[in-house]
């Protein structure tokens, strides 16, 4: 039991390090070497664990992503769906939504690089890219397009895509841009006092956004 704790307490500083690093220098510029000597490990530890560069890659975007795809989201969305019936109370959801959404992406415990590298990966062409939208933004961005069509009746995918990215943009640019936020705060962590500025900033816009597309739908019918 000891060997396997052990070893499993090896993976993840294996991850963690190897996470940290793809995300400031770009997966292709970082070595197993480089990955190993950072870790305090040896380089043969990553090849018998993960077999390779790209077997640790597959088990980083994993830890990155873990929370996304175990539908807690979906499930969140399931619990408050009451909220969605009612216009009254579209504005509550909203809150409750971009709260959790907010706290998934930047303050879940989990180190900022993973939201960085994430987004890092996406923005480039090819097979891991793809991978990553596939297990992770295809499926956000379907649910929370589906939220706004729910809220508004509005079946214009541009329009509902439109208002998805205003509401997670804020989180995104600052899992993306983690070293200017910090900069910014003086910190190595992103303050909760701006977390929680944003989240309001983001609610208010998000709110209002669905006020303007509603009144312009109504305006059109």
């Amino acid at each position: 039991m000891a060997a396997y704790a052990n070893s499993e307490h090896t993976k993840k500083a294996l991850i963690e390090t190897a996470g940290s690093l793809f995300a400031e220098y770009g997966v292709k510029a970082v070595t197993t070497r480089q990955i190993a000597k950072e870790s305090g490990e040896n380089i043969g530890i990553i090849h018998y664990h993960f077999g390779g560069k790209d077997g640790l890659l597959d088990a980083v975007l994993d830890y990155a992503s873990e929370e996304w795809r175990d539908g807690r989201l979906e499930r969140f969305v399931e619990e408050h769906a009451k909220l969605l019936e009612n216009p009254l109370w579209h504005v509550e959801f909203l809150e409750k939504f971009v709260d959790y959404f907010y706290d998934m992406l930047l303050s879940d415990g989990k180190p900022l690089w993973c939201g960085t590298l994430i987004f890092q990966i996406l923005q480039r062409e090819g097979e891991i890219s793809d991978r990553v939208y596939e297990r992770i933004s295809r499926s956000i961005i379907g649910l929370i397009s589906g939220i706004y069509r729910q809220m508004t009746g509005d079946k214009d995918t541009e329009n509902a895509y439109c208002w998805t990215m205003s509401l997670i943009s804020p989180a995104v640019l600052m899992a993306v841009d983690s070293a200017s936020v910090k900069r910014f705060s003086g910190t190595d962590k992103i303050p909760d006092s701006l977390i929680h500025k944003i989240k309001n900033i983001a609610t208010i816009n998000a709110a209002a956004g669905l006020t303007i597309l509603k009144t312009r739908k109504l305006n059109n019918d």
